[in-house]
């Protein structure tokens, strides 16, 4: 799995890559891309109760789940320390399809809550 990183246009592959690609998903408000509506996150706001942390994992996991990742999408959760400043810190847990030598791993993201900046 090979791609460019989207900082430096430099060449990633491999695990670099796949964290780059699942940040994107976890990153992108759903319905922000006019070809891939369905591509990303739903954007949430109000009050941050557990509730609303436990449907934005399952939104997360969702997202991955029907993104073209080659992942198993194991676990979404928050992270220890997770609500900060308006985002949810979750800890992500995939399997990884496409390595060559695959690799479980578990990945830590920020995913946007509250309003769309």
């Amino acid at each position: 799995m090979t791609g460019m990183d989207e900082r430096t246009g430099r060449v990633l592959d491999g695990r670099a890559y796949l964290i780059q690609s699942i940040r994107r998903v976890l990153t992108t408000s759903r319905g922000s891309l006019p070809m891939a509506r369905s591509f990303g996150v739903s954007r949430l706001s109000g009050a941050l109760s557990s509730a609303r942390i436990a449907t934005t994992c399952a939104d997360a996991a969702e997202a991955l789940a029907t993104a073209d990742l080659p992942i198993l999408v194991q676990e979404v959760r928050p992270a220890p320390g997770g609500v900060r400043n308006g985002y949810l810190r979750v800890r992500v847990r995939v399997v990884a399809l496409d390595l060559h030598e695959p690799e479980d791993g578990v990945l830590e993201l920020d995913v946007p809550m509250g309003a769309s900046p």
